[in-house]
């Protein structure tokens, strides 16, 4: 990929996809009713072990007969969302990039409407809106919405102290301020946290613009609902944020700046995750407590009941 020349107009989506075979036919009709062109997709296959490859090849001419270009890479191993995105960005020729699931939804004018956004703004690098969460078994019926916080206006110093964010199916962005703010076009190759590593020397570096209008849909399936329960429980919880740590500074050192203003970044990342830990410890001890509490108060009800029968 030549890092200083894209093709002008041209968005690159890039969609990672691990097992997606029940999930990524919603994502792929989204794309292909898009009302902007011209559009890439770059569909990175995590060496899925179901039936991926299949659903995404029966897909690949209905999406290249609707105009848009298909790029189709398949991993030899599982690399997780930070790699399999590393091989994306090495196929992307567009002016515009956008990372987006395979198993989420986009509304039919979500690209345009950013593209739009980015050239009615040229001092922008780029371009958030909100979107809708919902559940699988009602893609109609918001659970709720993730947008930003409008007194929270400093988009580097939310996504650093883990403030007001939005995730990947709600940004689009120039590659050329990708491309500068992050030399190497390539990111940490975590399995988590990839929003962080692209969205940090973005906002570095430039500015954003916001189109507060629903674009997309983020579902929510089973999966998704255990994954989430499961971070309650310490060890998940404090090997997330271990996790997230290595992502900060990873992004902030690979970061074309002076290094006190490295060490800078890093004293601020590093707090984040201490409160966030901190947090977590307190409340689960709060809990703990008033565990203890309980057990206290049913020990004297089961005394006071023996002496009661005597």
């Amino acid at each position: 990929m030549n890092k200083t020349h894209f093709e002008k107009n041209l968005v690159s989506v890039i969609t990672p996809c691990y097992n997606g075979a029940k999930t990524m036919n919603v994502f792929l009709d989204s794309l292909k009713h898009q009302t902007y062109r011209p559009i890439e997709l770059v569909f990175v296959n995590d060496a899925s072990n179901d039936d991926s490859e299949m659903v995404f090849k029966s897909y690949k001419p209905l999406l290249e007969q609707s105009g848009i270009r298909v790029i189709y890479v398949k991993s030899d191993k599982n690399k997780g969302l930070g790699g399999a995105c590393n091989l994306a960005l090495k196929h992307t020729k567009g002016e515009f990039l956008t990372q987006f699931d395979c198993d989420d939804i986009m509304l039919p004018n979500r690209i345009e409407k950013l593209v739009c956004e980015l050239k009615t703004h040229p001092e922008c690098d780029i371009v958030y809106h909100p979107y809708d969460v919902v559940h699988v078994d009602d893609l109609n019926i918001p659970l709720y919405q993730i947008r930003l916080n409008p007194s929270k206006s400093n988009m580097l110093m939310n996504l650093i102290c883990d403030d007001s964010w939005i995730g990947q199916c709600g940004y689009l962005m120039r590659r050329s301020a990708f491309v500068k703010a992050v030399p190497t076009v390539q990111i940490y190759p975590s399995r988590s946290g990839q929003n962080f590593q692209i969205q940090i020397p973005i906002n570095y570096f430039g500015r954003y613009c916001y189109v507060d209008e629903i674009l997309s849909k983020y579902i929510i399936y089973p999966k998704s609902l255990s994954h989430q329960s499961d971070k309650t429980r310490t060890f998940v919880f404090l090997k997330h944020w271990s996790e997230i740590k290595r992502i900060y500074c990873h992004t902030i050192m690979q970061m074309p700046v002076s290094l006190s203003e490295k060490k800078r970044l890093l004293n601020i990342a590093r707090e984040t995750v201490r409160k966030r830990k901190q947090d977590f410890m307190n409340m689960k001890m709060k809990l703990f407590r008033q565990e203890i509490k309980q057990y206290r108060k049913r020990i004297k009800k089961k005394i006071k009941g023996l002496f009661n029968l005597n």
